[in-house]
């Protein structure tokens, strides 16, 4: 039926002719981030803290009582092409930035590590599916970052395609640690990041902070970066991040089917984050669902006292409340409110995206405003709470002509259990749906009123001393511009970076097949340039036509067409 609402303009639909193989995979067949195999961190003899490379999913059947994972990564990948063979077996390649902590010799793996068979129980190979691994002992360590890709080529009648996964490597050779966290530069699912970060062999010296995207990639993602990085925070030195692949599948791979007590006790404050999903949020070790134990592990920490947590999700309530005794009891005792219902729509007179506001006076001295934003393209449902016991509503929802004190539903809650000390702060949606009100209220230009909330929440956490709330560059002062235009032989591709950032220049033609990698590295802010003499990254000359040059930098891509004569 026909309704009176916003349509898009401009659009084309494109359908490319396939190139090459088919390369797939599922995230949950892919390498989870991962602490110490040995269940503990040992300030003595770092040599013994080796980080496995393991799959997110857990392989043990329900029956066995475990949670194992995968020794190995698995790909699909194969001929689709007529006439098509693979010219050899498909291949992993891999990039690491090691911890300096960490001197003493490591096993270093060959790189690319080619592809094994897959067999069946009864020692049948699967057809088109390949495994890869890399050694659990001696080469991971915490602090680590590892970045990997797939590729694979075939050969169609002297047609020679390649197709990588992830399709796009743009981040590749870009990893953290630089002093600041910023926005992701490579696709999550090929990034293993072996935690704690260590800094020093001093017991306790490590990042205070846990960022825990329980949600999926790449949902959320940016949204804690942008804030994160505005506030000055670091990845590998003020805090870790640990992301949940497939987190929606219950494979047993969240933060407690990884971690243990002792490995995050030094971490001051957690950051959690389940998103919209209204299943598989904190698990409490059921073998016939989810094997890891996310309830127990937080038990623990947060039993551990002086700590801070800051739970965010839609519906992580109504899960908790759903999903049996144990997660009960850490509703009632760690968020101390009453479930009232998983959508607060009804309630709130319809409000899809109602307005927030802090509560006078509130503990925390939250004083950002903001929207809870749940429209379009779907519309989000926040859990109904209230508040029990000893727990403080420090934000509340208005009602549709911006008034407070109408409602009873909180926005946000702090409690602080007396016989640990800790402070705990739920939010009833998902992070990334903190959205800038509109009006009187607007935050200063540039900055995300989801930065101010964080910035005042994590002060009150007790770390602040960061350095001040910075905006994000505007989007238009990123320029890129190539001359001559048409050329022969060479071009310069200029740029004018805003930042300092990381910066990528590629060549493609005009069937999307990469070319040449002109630039990738970070670079200072100001003007530069990248030159192209028309030749692949073989060094090979191309033919003449039309070829386009894509520039990526501070999550903005832009395309300049180019001409190459002869």
């Amino acid at each position: 039926h026909l309704t009176p609402a916003p349509y898009y303009d401009n659009v084309a639909l494109l359908a490319f002719r396939q190139e090459g193989p088919f390369v797939f995979a599922s995230e949950m067949h892919l390498a989870q981030d991962a602490f110490p195999a040995n269940g503990l961190l040992n300030w003595v003899n770092l040599q013994a803290n080796n980080v496995r490379f393991d799959m997110a999913r857990n392989i043990s059947p329900p029956g066995d009582l475990r949670n194992d994972p995968g020794d190995s990564v698995v790909i699909d990948a194969g001929t689709v092409r007529p006439g098509a063979v693979l010219t050899g077996v498909p291949r992993m390649y891999w990039k690491m930035r090691a911890n300096p902590l960490y001197i003493f010799p490591r096993v270093i793996p060959p790189n690319p590590v080619l592809g094994d068979t897959v067999k069946t129980a009864s020692g049948e190979v699967i057809p088109n599916r390949w495994s890869f691994d890399l050694p659990d002992n001696s080469f991971l360590y915490p602090g680590d970052v590892l970045h990997y890709y797939f590729r694979a080529e075939d050969d169609a009648g002297g047609d020679v395609g390649v197709t990588l996964l992830p399709a796009d490597t743009t981040g590749y050779s870009f990893f953290p640690g630089d002093g600041q966290y910023r926005p992701t530069q490579y696709p999550h699912p090929f990034v293993v990041n072996a935690l704690p970060t260590l800094l020093s062999d001093t017991p306790g010296d490590l990042p205070r902070i846990l960022l825990w995207n329980d949600f999926a990639y790449p949902e959320g993602e940016n949204e804690w970066a942008f804030a994160l990085a505005n506030l000055g925070y670091g990845e590998g030195l003020d805090l870790d991040v640990y992301v949940t692949n497939a987190a929606a599948n219950a494979v047993g791979n969240g933060l407690g089917g990884r971690a243990t007590p002792a490995q995050i006790e030094f971490y001051d404050t957690i950051l959690y984050s389940s998103g919209y999903l209204s299943a598989c949020t904190l698990s409490n070790g059921d073998y016939n669902y989810d094997a890891g134990n996310d309830i127990a592990l937080l038990d623990s920490w947060l039993e551990m006292a002086g700590k801070n947590l800051l739970a965010t999700g839609d519906n992580l309530a109504y899960d908790l409340r759903n999903s049996g005794p144990a997660t009960i009891t850490f509703l009632d005792s760690w968020f101390s409110v009453a479930f009232v219902d998983q959508d607060v729509r009804p309630l709130i007179e319809n409000q899809t995206s109602p307005q927030v506001v802090p509560i006078t006076g509130n503990t925390p001295g939250v004083t950002t405003s903001f929207h809870a934003y749940g429209g379009c393209p779907g519309h989000n449902t926040f859990d109904a709470v209230v508040t029990t016991g000893l727990a403080e509503r420090i934000l509340e929802f208005t009602d549709p002509n911006g008034l407070g004190g109408v409602y009873p539903y909180a926005a946000g809650v702090l409690n602080q259990p007396p016989t640990y000390g800790d402070n705990i702060v739920y939010l009833p949606y998902g992070f990334d749906f903190i959205y800038t009100s509109m009006g009187p209220a607007v935050p200063p230009p540039g900055l995300a009123a989801r930065t101010l909330l964080l910035d005042e929440l994590l002060t009150f956490f007790g770390h602040a001393g960061s350095v001040p709330p910075s905006a994000v560059p505007e989007v238009g002062q990123l320029t890129v511009r190539n001359y001559p235009n048409p050329f022969n032989p060479l071009t310069k591709i200029e740029y004018n970076m805003p930042t300092v950032g990381d910066l990528t220049i590629r060549v493609y033609d005009v069937r999307g097949q990469l070319v040449r990698t002109l630039l990738e590295e970070r670079v200072q802010p100001g003007p530069g340039c990248a030159v192209w003499d028309g030749t692949d990254d073989g060094g090979r000359a191309v033919a003449a036509g039309v070829y386009f040059a894509e520039t990526r930098a501070l999550g903005l891509r832009k395309i300049t067409k180019m001409a190459l004569v002869k």
